[in-house]
């Protein structure tokens, strides 16, 4: 097979990657003081069962192989300041699988999940060293941060607890920061006066879902951003990244601009009830050469775009939750022409926990190595290795209603169903082509639907802050998490054997955290 028919093949899942871009604020820097020094972290073991299934129709042998299997994480943050100076660094350490089962797709996929790597070089992952420097109404930051962003749409540090699944990852940037309060300079402040930031910025990406400065991917950015930050009350922002990345060895570059823009409001109703509701919606639009087509040579115009919504009723002061989520990203309804129009979220937003993070993200990589075997291809089309995007959802439509309830302060429960659609024609690029053109999914059958799943998942954590602790000591967090995910998969990937088709994943983790 030609090179040229495999770029073509890898256009809906490589370019849109390339369109994403990472900012994030600051808002929490330590009041200006003498002195001040803090240590805060999280140890997690994590011990995890999952179904084994075929990623390839051609090689039904060739499965992810990861069915059981334990892992930790050492996450550690130290922060000293002295006056309005304050050093920060964080780490995770010895981090990565400690035993069992190791997957058989390769080495692509950024959690190593292929080796056990906890107590390797690749165990070690520095996610933060930076200097900032506050002066009157301005914050200056220079150093390594992790970057986050509104609700994690295409930005988001891997530090946020999701409601099912885990996090691992995260954006990190080289950053120089100015972050102003504009209205602090007024004679007479208003209660916005440090509440309301502005922010320039220039990052070197260092890693991210789209690039790798270890991988040869130079990419920067250029930051504006306004923010009303209110804890309890409001948070509004919207920013502007402009972004340029170049592939290494002259084999392509972006250059997109990003709009995101972000709404989360809570109103209190009565004494024990409270609303909150949550947007954050982001259009991208540019120009990439990081994959072609026949129909462009040269270069794809890019244009896509993500909302996602969220609403939280709480009762009985949050003794009950109910949540309602849901988001959708656009797709690409013709992966031959001159436009790349699907919307990748990153790869930790929280949307369940074995659909995107488990069977895509594996049947990617089995894409992968279709589309890079000899017997397919000469070599390798450009921008191939973006197919590994450790499950990062794109092109799609999804609903989320879950409960939460705290019937005792250390028990949490939480049961929810995702409903999960292509925006477009899913397809599996390989085989989608090779039956020339006509939407097929990964066991080599037509798609005959947009379902992609019906995802069924629950917790149960006990534990929380322990209830004694020193004085002028850190709170100590001590909780044992067990969770499940039961995928029942659409007719968009299922295969033609009878059954429902079901891939279980049950994991229970242990954490501790100060």
């Amino acid at each position: 097979m030609s090179r040229s028919p495999l770029i073509l093949l890898l256009l809906l899942l490589t370019v849109p990657t390339a369109a994403s871009a990472k900012q994030t604020i600051d808002l929490k820097p330590a009041d200006p003081g003498i002195f001040l020094f803090e240590t805060t972290g999280e140890y997690r073991l994590n011990f995890s069962f999952l179904d084994d299934f075929a990623v390839d129709a051609e090689d039904p042998a060739l499965t992810h192989g990861q069915t059981k299997y334990l892992d930790q994480r050492i996450r550690a943050r130290v922060d000293l300041q002295l006056a309005r100076l304050r050093l920060a660094t964080e780490w995770d350490l010895l981090s990565g699988q400690l035993a069992g089962d190791a997957w058989n797709l390769g080495s692509l996929d950024d959690r190593r999940r292929d080796i056990h790597g906890a107590v390797s070089p690749s165990g070690f992952v520095p996610r933060r060293a930076s200097a900032m420097l506050r002066w009157k109404a301005l914050d200056i930051e220079l150093g390594l941060v992790t970057s986050n962003w509104g609700l994690g749409l295409i930005a988001n540090d891997g530090n946020q607890d999701s409601m099912f699944g885990r996090n691992d990852l995260g954006d990190r940037v080289l950053r120089l920061r100015f972050t102003g309060r504009p209205l602090h300079a007024n004679a007479e402040p208003g209660p916005y006066a440090n509440k309301f930031l502005l922010t320039a910025a220039f990052d070197v990406v260092f890693d991210d879902d789209v690039g790798s400065l270890m991988d040869g991917q130079l990419a920067m950015q250029g930051i504006v951003s306004a923010f009303l930050y209110d804890p309890g009350h409001c948070n509004h922002g919207l920013y502007v990244v402009y972004r340029n990345q170049q592939e290494p060895n002259d084999t392509g570059s972006t250059d997109v601009v990003v709009i995101d823009g972000y709404a989360d409001r809570t109103l209190h109703i009565g004494e024990t009830t409270t609303l909150r509701l949550a947007l954050e919606g982001a259009f991208i639009v540019g120009r990439t050469s990081r994959a072609l087509t026949y129909q462009a040579p040269d270069e794809l115009r890019v244009a896509s775009g993500g909302l996602v919504a969220q609403a939280t009723v709480g009762l009985f002061d949050k003794k009950l939750q109910i949540h309602g989520r849901g988001g959708i990203a656009s797709g690409d309804k013709n992966p031959d022409d001159h436009w790349s129009t699907q919307f990748n979220f990153d790869r930790n937003f929280d949307n369940g926990s074995v659909l995107f993070d488990q069977v895509l993200g594996a049947v990617n990589l089995g894409t992968h190595g279709l589309v890079t075997d000899p017997e397919n291809s000469g070599y390798a089309p450009r921008g191939v290795d973006a197919l590994a995007n450790e499950g990062a959802a794109g092109g799609i439509f999804f609903l989320q209603p879950i409960v939460q309830g705290t019937p005792l302060p250390f028990l949490d429960l939480k049961a929810g169903a995702m409903l999960a659609f292509s925006s477009s024609e899913h397809r599996q690029s390989f085989y989608s082509f090779r039956a020339g053109g006509t939407p097929t999914n990964h066991h080599q059958q037509a798609v005959t639907g947009r379902l992609l799943g019906t995802e069924i998942d629950w917790s149960v954590t006990f534990g929380g802050p322990l209830p004694f602790k020193a004085e002028d000591a850190p709170v100590l967090d001590l909780a044992l998490q067990v969770q499940g995910g039961h995928l029942f998969l659409g007719e968009a990937l299922r295969s033609a054997d009878d059954g429902a088709q079901i891939v279980n994943h049950v994991q229970m983790t242990g954490r501790f955290r100060w």
